[in-house]
């Protein structure tokens, strides 16, 4: 009866806590931010925190992850950012960065058809 209570216990405990990575990084003003990645349904959502950043949760998709490598993925929803995390699972590293997309050139858009 112990050895299932305790069975049970570890497993509800477990289950309760959403997966959630933390990542520094050192400013070179000297100062830290702060990333804070929690699992949610289907993807991550993220906080931000440190000097000039508002207390906000940016919700990320999952692009690819595997035993070694977990990608995410935040799209602005107006389709003029895109910002990748990448979390080396072995290394416990990251690396952050986005693309905008500005400039002279015209959004091209049409219709597509799933053959």
């Amino acid at each position: 009866m112990k050895k299932s209570f305790l069975l049970a216990a570890m497993f509800l405990s477990s289950a309760a806590q959403a997966e959630t990575w933390v990542c520094s990084e050192a400013l070179s003003d000297g100062s830290t931010v702060l990333h804070t990645l929690v699992r949610q349904d289907a993807g991550f959502s993220e906080q931000i925190t440190g000097p000039a950043y508002k207390s906000k949760l940016y919700p990320h998709e999952i692009l690819v992850e595997t035993d070694t490598m977990l990608t995410l993925a935040e799209i602005d929803p107006e389709g003029t950012e895109i910002n990748i995390f990448m979390i080396n699972k072995i290394t416990n590293e990251f690396v952050n960065d986005a693309v905008v997309l500005v400039g002279n050139r015209s959004k091209a858009q049409g219709s597509c058809v799933k053959i």
